[in-house]
């Protein structure tokens, strides 16, 4: 639920901030589309967040501070993995809304397509997870 609650502030607080900064961006440029541009790449890396963030939510019984320190870092130390699963989901996603037509045909496939974009995404991040970070901790927890 705490991860919902902030989802929706950073949602309204980054559509604010684009907004402002687009305006001024067009009248004033120079640095307010480098603001711009900084806010933009900070919501991606929060959306790529998304991969971990609820895999270690899941996985460690972390604060929600530590779950979005963790999930900050493992974005960083994988981030062309995390770019290229970006842009798969990206690409399947322009191929679902594209070529469906029916509002039949369109619900059933946004039923597969969530669960497909999660799956891509969870696929990954579990056996990165399990191969990388649990040794670690049962190593950790083993020594206590």
């Amino acid at each position: 639920m705490v991860f919902l609650i902030v989802d929706i502030v950073v949602l309204i607080c980054s559509l604010v901030a684009i907004w402002f900064y687009w305006e001024l961006s067009k009248t004033m440029g120079g640095i307010y589309t480098v603001l711009l541009l900084a806010v933009v790449m900070v919501i991606f890396v929060y959306t790529l967040m998304h991969f971990y963030m609820y895999e270690l939510a899941v996985t460690f019984t972390d604060g929600v501070l530590k779950t979005y320190k963790n999930s900050l870092l493992m974005v960083f130390a994988t981030l062309p993995m995390c770019i290229l699963i970006g842009l798969i989901i990206v690409f399947v996603s322009t191929m679902f809304l594209r070529y469906l037509t029916s509002i039949g045909v369109m619900i059933v496939a946004f039923l597969c397509w969530i669960s497909l974009m999660r799956f891509i995404a969870d696929f990954y991040t579990a056996r990165f997870i399990k191969k990388n970070i649990l040794p670690r901790f049962e190593e950790q927890t083993d020594s206590n």
